[in-house]
């Protein structure tokens, strides 16, 4: 990024900051209970980690039949492995 350009975007970050505002508009502040909600919380894994596609593996990382990985997408738990014919499923 050029000199003047990182210049002219902090200025202009500055300027959002002093001003409380975003360029989307004006700031505000999110409710406590938004980070400490238990119902909240299930609502958000839900949508995020139930309805969306989620990468959790690189083929390069099950190139062998037998191979397999573990991993955690919010509350659960997931086991992906490549089977002796070499198809990868979980």
């Amino acid at each position: 990024m050029r000199a003047e350009l990182r210049i002219s975007t902090l200025k202009r970050m500055l300027n959002l900051i002093e001003h409380k505002a975003s360029r989307m508009g004006e700031s505000g502040s999110i409710n406590v209970a938004d980070y400490t909600s238990a119902t909240h919380l299930a609502a958000e894994l839900n949508c995020l980690f139930r309805d969306y596609p989620i990468l959790v593996a690189h083929a390069s990382q099950l190139q062998q039949a037998g191979s397999f990985i573990t991993v955690d997408i919010g509350p659960t738990p997931l086991l992906v492995n490549r089977d002796r014919e070499g198809e990868i499923s979980r």
